[in-house]
């Protein structure tokens, strides 16, 4: 017999949704009938509030999991995020009664993406997946691969799929998704231009593609302009960590990085740095077509990092003059 509880969780959005498929997939050969795939979350109806929204939710849950089929296939019940569900000390313990209660050809799925860096479940989310474990269910986590474990993640992904890939093909495409460019290679948040162009230069030399170090850099711009924002409104740096859901390291350093700069110097990094996008893709600031040349873009990028990285203009720099 398989399973009829399980809790998934982890990074890697694919991973849980496969999991669960199969679930649903192992449900149904045991029954000889396709089994349906019922999905739920907390977020589908908020009429009357967060409390009301999670009796109705498990109300539904509770309907299509302890009831058993006379006919056809059972019911899979997904449950999406279940930190809603069981964030109210009532509420955990209907979810937790709940199941021994599943049905048979039945089966009750918790999916729990969690947020890039996280450093675990929360104790409530923690404390539900130690009793699906104890009631016999499938527990499984599922971390975003590193960059060493990309390339074999790539295959076993398009074995999956059906898909034959060429030899060095999984390679290539993890190095098309970044899987071997590190954070902090492109991390130029502290204004320190001429590392950030020796970098840049690395990285170009091993054949990094240029659009791929500009949507990270894109990414890092984004994020000091989102801190710069808050703070030049008031916020406290330790603040930070509640008002954007970081992790207190992380909002520590992004907090010291934007300070280095003003928020009209990181919008004109932005804007410098969506024209070097334009030009990598042979597309001139006005639309018109643009002739394509990887040397020119990557001198483009250079003095673009010389220009707007190297600190000259921004509140440190104006500090010490």
């Amino acid at each position: 017999m398989s399973a009829s509880l399980a809790y998934f969780w982890g990074e890697d959005a694919f991973g849980l949704e496969q999991a669960a498929r199969r679930l649903a997939a192992d449900i149904s050969a045991e029954s000889g009938q396709p089994a349906e795939i019922w999905r739920t979350g907390t977020s589908d109806d908020e009429t009357g509030g967060a409390a009301a929204a999670r009796a109705r939710a498990l109300e539904r849950i509770e309907q299509r999991v302890s009831t058993s089929p006379l006919f056809g296939g059972g019911t899979v019940v997904i449950v999406r995020q279940p930190g809603t569900l069981i964030a109210e000390s009532g509420a955990r313990q209907r979810v937790l009664a709940l199941l021994p209660q599943v049905g048979p050809g039945n089966a009750l799925c918790f999916i729990d993406l969690l947020a890039s860096g996280s450093k675990g479940l929360p104790a409530a989310n923690g404390q539900l997946r130690d009793a699906v474990q104890a009631a016999g269910g499938a527990i499984a986590e599922f971390s975003v691969p590193t960059r060493e474990r990309m390339e074999g993640w790539v295959d076993r992904r398009a074995t999956e799929l059906g898909v034959t890939l060429a030899p060095g093909a999984a390679k290539a495409i993890a190095e098309r998704v970044g899987a071997f460019v590190r954070e902090g290679d492109v991390a130029l948040g502290a204004r320190r231009g001429p590392e950030t162009a020796q970098l840049a230069e690395r990285l170009l030399d091993a054949g990094t593609a240029i659009p791929l170090l500009i949507a990270q850099i894109h990414r890092r711009l984004r994020e000091l302009i989102t801190v710069r924002d808050y703070l030049d409104a008031g916020t406290r740096p330790a603040d930070l960590v509640r008002a954007l859901k970081l992790q207190p390291f992380r909002a520590q350093k992004l907090a010291e990085q934007a300070a280095r700069w003003d928020a009209p110097s990181l919008e004109a990094a932005l804007s410098g740095l969506m024209e070097l996008d334009l030009l990598s893709k042979g597309i001139a600031s006005d639309g018109s077509p643009h002739s394509l040349s990887d040397d020119r873009s990557q001198l483009a990028l250079l003095a673009w990092i010389g220009e707007r990285v190297s600190g000259r203009g921004g509140p440190a720099a104006r500090s010490r003059t």
